[in-house]
């Protein structure tokens, strides 16, 4: 779900978020109270819920008060949709009032599968120097399908990228070898080859740029074979 529209709350957007969220929770807010107060919700009607709003209040009340659950998840960390289907499915019972939840979220611009991944993948990669596989795997776990993961994946940085993050990544496990074992003459290349492999493996580096990124760091550094 995506391309999202104007509905009850106003459409995300990247910068003055935190204002934006605390608009629109005062909204659902208000429709609450407006509700527990006895008084008619916009499109109230013949209808189940036409407009957006279920004839019932508290159905409606219901259907609000998880909108604003979902806020609060989302206040702290992007979510895809399975796993905001999820943890809807955990508090509601009713298949129809879980359809309109996640109709309403999905209107307000509060679900978009790409957008998740762009912002996963961002994150992951700067500050954990996961590879593509990695990555993949990750996102594979949270729902998201190999149709949005492989569109943002194609929008992602290239193979180089890739490769500098390998090397960044066996510097740093190198520079704690280095320390713990007392410099090149005394550090074991062959055991070193194994451990900061598989640290990079466990990254999603694949066996043939991680040898040849960590062969070549390991020579810079002078660590021979024993």
């Amino acid at each position: 779900m995506k391309h999202p529209h104007k509905s009850e709350c106003q459409s995300p957007h990247p910068e003055g978020e935190g204002d934006w969220r605390e608009g629109v929770i005062e909204e659902l807010a208000e429709h609450i109270a407006a509700i527990e107060a006895g008084e008619a919700a916009p499109g109230e009607g013949s209808n189940p819920h036409r407009g957006g709003v279920f004839r019932d209040s508290d159905t409606e009340k219901a259907v609000v008060k998880e909108c604003r659950y979902v806020l609060g998840l989302l206040a702290h960390r992007s979510r895809s949709e399975a796993e905001i289907r999820s943890k809807l499915a955990e508090r509601v019972c009713d298949e129809e009032i879980l359809e309109e939840i996640m109709r309403r979220l999905d209107g307000a611009g509060l679900i978009d599968d790409e957008a998740f991944a762009r912002a996963w993948i961002e994150q992951r990669r700067a500050h954990k120097l996961l590879a593509t596989a990695a990555l993949r795997r990750e996102l594979e776990g949270k729902g998201v399908s190999s149709r949005d993961i492989n569109t943002v994946l194609e929008e992602a940085a290239p193979y180089d990228s890739e490769k500098e993050r390998c090397q960044t990544l066996a510097r740093e496990r190198l520079a704690k070898e280095l320390r713990k074992g007392g410099g090149a003459e005394s550090l074991d290349r062959g055991a070193a080859l194994r451990r900061i492999g598989g640290a990079l493996a466990r990254r999603g580096y694949s066996e043939n740029l991680t040898l040849f990124v960590l062969n070549r760091e390991l020579d810079a550094a002078g660590v021979t074979w024993s």
